[in-house]
């Protein structure tokens, strides 16, 4: 099946639903309000004082990462579309010296052995350091404390966030100084609002079988292949951004920025969609009849 597609949204999202409609042969006009595609994943300028050859002071413009600097290796999916996309031989693992977090009580190093900021041993010196000792006593309460509730919501199928798993195994401690900054990092999520399961699948279930949260992080862990946890493209994660537009611009999409899609409304008589695309001063650019539309925006 192929037809017209509307992709509302030139975030990573956006950009890659795009791609998928595009490859599969639809005829794709993505619109994005920003004058920035890749959202999350897009760039940064950074002005530093620097020294030319001579020894003459100047400026150098130094083009960062500014949102996400990796990607998960936990599931295939971003590797996949990075080696669909050519980019393969660009992926790096970083130097294995852990990560920090910068919250409002400052710097911490975050878990070694932990996923998505949970900690999978309580007894880590960077845990001590990371958290108060009513805070560190408080999760180690993990350790004792029955999982028949989690047990309980994990047989019915119940869905758990984030939040609600860490805040009652670990303390609200862990959760606002070790886990909400991964989350909203690594996923762009609230842990109040996201699924466990989406973030960490299989952690539930290792939770309830080894009778604690931090020991089912270190049980996933140890059964994990060794290494770190994400990886990066050398030249920085904007490059899946640009080579996205350019796959994109390949297949003949129309990429669209600094407009916005100002109605919406469904064609009964063709089944498909009507958009008015307009720009930021509100002046109508366009009128356009897809039979597909994919919303990629908050």
């Amino acid at each position: 099946m192929s037809g017209t597609a509307l992709v509302v949204g030139g975030g990573i999202a956006g950009l890659v639903a795009a791609h998928r409609l595009s490859a599969a042969g639809w005829d794709v006009t993505l619109a994005e309000a920003t004058s920035v595609l890749g959202g999350a994943v897009s760039p940064r300028f950074l002005d530093v004082p620097s020294h030319g050859e001579t020894g003459a002071p100047e400026t150098q413009t130094l083009e960062l990462d500014g949102g996400a600097e990796s990607f998960a290796v936990r599931g295939a999916a971003v590797r996949a579309l990075v080696e669909e996309l050519g980019l393969g031989e660009k992926i790096v693992a970083p130097e294995p010296l852990g990560s920090w977090l910068h919250g409002p009580a400052g710097p911490v190093r975050a878990p070694r052995l932990g996923i998505v900021g949970i900690p999978g041993d309580l007894d880590a010196e960077d845990l001590a350091a990371a958290l108060t000792p009513a805070g560190l006593e408080r999760a180690r309460q993990d350790a004792e404390a029955p999982m028949d509730r989690w047990a309980a919501a994990l047989a019915a199928g119940e869905p758990v966030t984030v939040a609600q798993v860490v805040a009652d195994r670990l303390g609200d401690e862990v959760l606002d100084r070790l886990v909400a900054p991964v989350v909203a990092g690594v996923h762009s999520a609230d842990p109040a609002v996201v699924e466990l399961a989406r973030v960490a699948p299989g952690l539930l279930a290792a939770a309830v079988e080894h009778g604690g949260l931090a020991a089912g992080v270190a049980a996933l862990r140890s059964t994990g292949t060794p290494g770190s946890l994400v990886a990066g493209l050398d030249g920085g994660m904007v490059r899946l951004t640009g080579r996205l537009v350019e796959a994109l611009r390949e297949d003949g999409a129309t990429v669209l920025r600094g407009v916005r899609v100002a109605a919406l409304s469904r064609v009964p008589a063709t089944g498909g969609w009507w958009a008015q695309i307009s720009d930021r001063d509100d002046e109508v650019v366009r009128g356009l009849d897809v039979d597909r539309v994919v919303l990629a925006v908050d």
